[in-house]
Protein backbone atom coordinates (compact mmCIF):
# COMPACT_ATOMS: atom_id res chain seq x y z
CA UNK A 1 0.00 0.00 0.00
CA UNK A 2 0.89 3.42 -0.38
CA UNK A 3 0.49 6.01 2.66
CA UNK A 4 -1.74 8.68 2.19
CA UNK A 5 -0.68 11.74 1.99
CA UNK A 6 -2.30 15.67 1.52
CA UNK A 7 -1.34 14.95 -2.32
CA UNK A 8 -1.86 11.53 -3.03
CA UNK A 9 -5.14 9.71 -2.14
CA UNK A 10 -4.67 6.68 -3.73
CA UNK A 11 -4.44 3.78 -1.47
CA UNK A 12 -5.87 5.57 1.74
CA UNK A 13 -7.15 3.12 4.42
CA UNK A 14 -10.79 4.01 5.34
CA UNK A 15 -12.06 5.05 8.49
CA UNK A 16 -14.77 2.48 10.06
CA UNK A 17 -16.99 2.18 12.85
CA UNK A 18 -16.84 0.28 15.91
CA UNK A 19 -18.76 -2.91 16.59
CA UNK A 20 -21.92 -3.08 19.22
CA UNK A 21 -20.09 -3.85 22.08
CA UNK A 22 -16.81 -2.02 21.50
CA UNK A 23 -15.91 1.80 21.96
CA UNK A 24 -13.21 4.03 19.54
CA UNK A 25 -9.67 4.44 21.11
CA UNK A 26 -8.56 6.81 18.38
CA UNK A 27 -10.21 7.93 15.31
CA UNK A 28 -8.71 6.98 11.89
CA UNK A 29 -5.79 8.89 10.48
CA UNK A 30 -5.10 9.40 6.91
CA UNK A 31 -2.51 6.61 7.60
CA UNK A 32 -4.21 4.58 10.38
CA UNK A 33 -7.30 2.91 10.68
CA UNK A 34 -10.09 3.21 13.59
CA UNK A 35 -8.68 1.34 16.54
CA UNK A 36 -11.55 -0.13 19.18
CA UNK A 37 -11.52 -1.67 21.92
CA UNK A 38 -14.33 -4.40 23.57
CA UNK A 39 -16.79 -2.69 26.08
CA UNK A 40 -16.08 -3.15 29.92
CA UNK A 41 -19.41 -4.92 31.00
CA UNK A 42 -18.68 -5.05 35.09
CA UNK A 43 -16.23 -3.15 37.33
CA UNK A 44 -13.65 -4.25 39.33
CA UNK A 45 -13.98 -5.48 43.22
CA UNK A 46 -14.56 -2.45 45.33
CA UNK A 47 -15.66 0.08 42.28
CA UNK A 48 -18.78 0.91 40.90
CA UNK A 49 -19.86 2.19 37.51
CA UNK A 50 -20.74 5.61 36.76
CA UNK A 51 -21.42 5.67 33.31
CA UNK A 52 -21.90 2.75 31.01
CA UNK A 53 -19.72 2.14 27.84
CA UNK A 54 -20.52 4.46 25.28
CA UNK A 55 -19.41 4.34 20.99
CA UNK A 56 -16.91 7.10 22.25
CA UNK A 57 -15.83 5.91 25.67
CA UNK A 58 -15.80 2.66 27.76
CA UNK A 59 -17.64 2.60 30.84
CA UNK A 60 -16.43 4.59 33.78
CA UNK A 61 -15.80 3.07 37.21
CA UNK A 62 -14.75 4.48 40.52
CA UNK A 63 -13.95 3.67 44.18
CA UNK A 64 -16.93 2.86 46.53
CA UNK A 65 -16.96 5.09 49.26
CA UNK A 66 -16.69 4.05 52.98
CA UNK A 67 -19.45 4.80 55.50
CA UNK A 68 -17.59 6.85 57.94
CA UNK A 69 -18.43 6.98 61.86
CA UNK A 70 -21.74 7.69 63.00
CA UNK A 71 -22.69 5.85 59.89
CA UNK A 72 -23.74 2.07 59.48
CA UNK A 73 -23.85 0.46 55.57
CA UNK A 74 -27.38 -0.21 54.72
CA UNK A 75 -27.02 -1.17 51.13
CA UNK A 76 -23.06 -2.45 50.25
CA UNK A 77 -21.63 -1.11 47.19
CA UNK A 78 -21.93 -3.55 43.86
CA UNK A 79 -20.33 -3.24 40.21
CA UNK A 80 -23.82 -1.21 39.65
CA UNK A 81 -23.94 0.65 42.56
CA UNK A 82 -22.30 3.03 45.29
CA UNK A 83 -23.04 1.59 48.96
CA UNK A 84 -25.90 4.02 50.92
CA UNK A 85 -24.77 5.28 53.73
CA UNK A 86 -27.45 5.88 57.06
CA UNK A 87 -27.08 8.10 60.03
CA UNK A 88 -27.02 5.89 63.71
CA UNK A 89 -28.59 8.98 64.95
CA UNK A 90 -31.50 8.47 63.21
CA UNK A 91 -32.06 4.94 64.32
CA UNK A 92 -31.27 6.36 68.24
CA UNK A 93 -33.42 9.29 67.75
CA UNK A 94 -36.59 6.93 66.84
CA UNK A 95 -36.00 4.70 69.33
CA UNK A 96 -36.23 7.64 71.99
CA UNK A 97 -39.15 9.31 70.18
CA UNK A 98 -40.91 5.89 70.91
CA UNK A 99 -40.23 5.40 74.01
CA UNK A 100 -41.18 8.55 74.81
CA UNK A 101 -44.68 8.27 73.28
CA UNK A 102 -45.09 4.91 75.02
CA UNK A 103 -43.77 6.98 78.17
CA UNK A 104 -46.82 9.26 77.67
CA UNK A 105 -49.36 6.76 76.34
CA UNK A 106 -48.67 4.86 79.32
CA UNK A 107 -49.17 7.93 81.95
CA UNK A 108 -51.45 9.29 80.63
CA UNK A 109 -53.75 6.10 80.72
CA UNK A 110 -52.59 5.40 84.26
CA UNK A 111 -53.81 9.74 84.87
CA UNK A 112 -57.53 8.66 83.30
CA UNK A 113 -58.35 5.77 85.06
CA UNK A 114 -57.13 7.37 88.90
CA UNK A 115 -59.00 10.32 87.80
CA UNK A 116 -61.83 8.28 87.27
CA UNK A 117 -61.89 6.68 90.38
CA UNK A 118 -60.97 9.17 92.67
CA UNK A 119 -63.73 11.33 90.85
CA UNK A 120 -66.49 9.25 91.60
CA UNK A 121 -65.86 8.11 94.79
CA UNK A 122 -65.27 4.60 93.57
CA UNK A 123 -69.23 5.03 93.05
CA UNK A 124 -68.80 3.73 89.67
CA UNK A 125 -68.01 0.62 91.09
CA UNK A 126 -70.15 0.16 94.30
CA UNK A 127 -72.89 0.43 92.39
CA UNK A 128 -73.37 -2.14 90.49
CA UNK A 129 -72.93 -4.48 93.54
CA UNK A 130 -75.40 -2.78 95.37
CA UNK A 131 -77.45 -3.50 92.84
CA UNK A 132 -76.88 -7.03 92.85
CA UNK A 133 -77.51 -7.31 96.34
CA UNK A 134 -80.49 -5.88 96.09
CA UNK A 135 -82.32 -8.27 93.39
CA UNK A 136 -81.06 -10.86 95.68
CA UNK A 137 -82.94 -9.69 98.56
CA UNK A 138 -86.01 -9.61 96.18
CA UNK A 139 -85.31 -13.45 95.08
CA UNK A 140 -84.81 -14.49 98.96
CA UNK A 141 -88.19 -12.82 99.78
CA UNK A 142 -89.87 -14.31 97.20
Amino acid sequence: RTPCTATSQTDCVGCQTCGVDEYRVTACAPNAPTQCAKCSRECASGRYMTSPCTPASDATCVPCTECGSGYWTSRPCSTSGNVECRSIYVWVGAGLGAAVAVALLVAGTVFVRHRRVAGSGGGDRAAPLLEHAAIQEEDVER
